[in-house]
């Protein structure tokens, strides 16, 4: 429900924003051919000339103005210290200005930056599900984010398991409910969390997303990977957003070696949805990607590094 252009989340508000920009710092891909179009500006455009870079990892700047005045957000930090720092400088990024960063879920691809990116803040709010602490395996590599150390170097760790208010116009989703019929986790078999020195089954408790409410456009949902699947994830945001239109998607989908079926049933589940922008990233996969591409082309936005998203 609304209440004095408030969207209400349970005991919680989220204020609306009057304008939302999102930079994609780390991605898979780069095309520096890529033209500018309406609320789609390429970095080439912007007198941006030297080489920026791209690995397997997201990164995800947030510029957000809000009651006129201008906040900036970080969603993951790459898997990597260089991507996300050379990137930065290049776009002319002052990290020291961000008022926090949100880690969506602890694999390396997502938090290989973090040290990187503290050295530059300083002592800054970060953002996390409890689960994302411990040990990660995929096939027989660990991700361990190092919580006392990084503390240390400046995280002021902010670890909820549900849904946490970061700013009042600013919400993170906590744990994703799994409700889909068609959305298995990919890749279960290989990936294992390490619980008091024991391994089991990972179950991607620490899998979460960011919400905003757009003033007159709608909902905005930023996603790391969606390990939860997108569309159970799509559905819980706009739950937590109070049920309003969602006008952005952005962020790795996680439909990358799915079968055919599944992202068939994946693109008509976000056609009821009628989204007006869409960015997948990331993990989203090519064939899953040609797909959407096919079946929302004036919505699809082709991600780049580099790009910035005007909402």
């Amino acid at each position: 429900m609304k209440e004095n252009n408030r969207t209400m989340t349970g005991s919680k508000t989220l204020e609306p924003v009057q304008r939302v920009t999102v930079t994609i710092l780390v991605d898979n891909f780069i095309d520096n051919t890529l033209k500018s179009t309406p609320g789609v500006s390429r970095h080439r455009d912007r007198d941006i000339n030297d080489p920026l870079l791209a690995e397997h990892g997201l990164a995800l700047l947030l510029e957000v103005t809000h009651r006129g005045r201008k906040s900036l957000f970080l969603l993951d930090t790459g898997s990597s210290p260089l991507a996300i720092s050379h990137n930065a400088e290049k776009m002319g990024i002052n990290l020291r200005e961000l008022s926090g960063i949100f880690l969506s879920h602890n694999h390396d691809d997502h938090t290989s930056g973090l040290e990187k990116v503290l050295a530059i803040t300083g002592p800054i709010p970060v953002y996390i599900h409890p689960h994302g602490f411990y040990t990660k395996w995929v096939k027989s590599r660990p991700t361990r984010l190092g919580k006392d150390r990084l503390a240390g170097l400046g995280a002021r760790w902010k670890a909820q398991e549900g849904s946490q208010s970061i700013t009042p116009f600013l919400l993170t989703s906590g744990s994703i409910p799994r409700t889909t019929a068609f959305e298995e986790i990919i890749g279960i078999a290989d990936r294992k969390v390490e619980k008091d020195g024991a391994l089991e089954t990972e179950t991607f408790l620490d899998d979460g997303a960011l919400i905003m409410n757009i003033e007159k456009k709608g909902l905005l949902i930023v996603t790391g990977c969606a390990h939860s699947g997108i569309i159970n994830t799509v559905n819980y945001c706009q739950e937590l957003g109070g049920g309003g239109s969602i006008h952005a998607l952005i962020g790795g989908f996680h439909v990358t070696q799915a079968s055919p079926q599944r992202i068939s049933e994946t693109i008509r589940a976000l056609q009821e949805k009628k989204i007006r922008r869409l960015a997948p990233l990331h993990c989203t996969g090519f064939e899953a990607m040609a797909a959407i591409w096919q079946a929302f082309p004036q919505e699809f936005i082709i991600p780049s590094v580099g790009t910035r998203i005007e909402l």
